[in-house]
């Protein structure tokens, strides 16, 4: 089995993704289903059904798989019921794909409807925030990065605390010297000590 930092942050990463993609969904993607058009919206939708699949299948399992895991193999530092909760919020991602979008789906591959059309945009908001509450829980969950030192988990650390909303900018300063303390600086072979740094952009 993976180590416990390598499934957090496989979890972290694949969720990170899955926040980016299903808001994209949510804003811009579902929305012009309606402006397709009658004639060629069944192939239209058969294609998206079948090529979205490749982007977002992989995602899922990775993400799925790791959380199950999560539950024997965690960092020790992480709290058992942020383990649980975004366990609980998978849960309810997965329900909601299975009992109210795939159904959407398969009526609409019979040809556009602009009832069940809009369901599928509405009900695509249980997915939407629930999936943005798992990304808003990991500061919580990378508490790791605080007594291992760990790099990596430091600096997703840093950008998950990100607002949603707002422009910012991540930049690295190094130093020669100074302390490894709670993960604060991390040492990397090719910039010494980094620190990341955040600024309003």
């Amino acid at each position: 089995m993976p180590s416990p930092n390598t499934l957090l942050i496989a979890n972290l990463v694949s969720t990170w993704y899955m926040v980016g993609l299903i808001w994209m969904v949510q804003i811009v993607h579902y929305p012009l289903f309606a402006k397709v058009g009658p004639e060629k919206f069944v192939g239209y939708q058969i294609s998206h059904q079948s090529l979205t699949t490749l982007v977002v299948g992989p995602p899922m399992l990775i993400e799925i798989a790791t959380a199950v895991l999560l539950i024997w193999s965690r960092p020790a530092a992480v709290p058992p019921w942020t383990v649980f909760a975004a366990l609980g919020l998978l849960a309810i991602v997965w329900a909601s794909t299975a009992f109210l979008q795939v159904p959407c789906h398969e009526k609409l591959s019979d040809g556009f409807d602009a009832a069940v059309h809009g369901r599928l945009v509405l009900s695509n908001w249980i997915r939407t925030v629930c999936w943005t509450a798992r990304c808003r829980q990991s500061p919580v969950r990378c508490r790791a990065a605080e007594t291992n030192g760990n790099c990596l988990l430091g600096w997703m650390k840093s950008v998950s605390q990100l607002p949603i909303s707002g422009h910012w900018l991540i930049f690295f300063v190094t130093t020669s010297n100074g302390h490894n303390t709670r993960g604060s600086f991390c040492r990397s072979r090719f910039f010494g000590r980094v620190r990341p740094r955040l600024l309003f952009a």
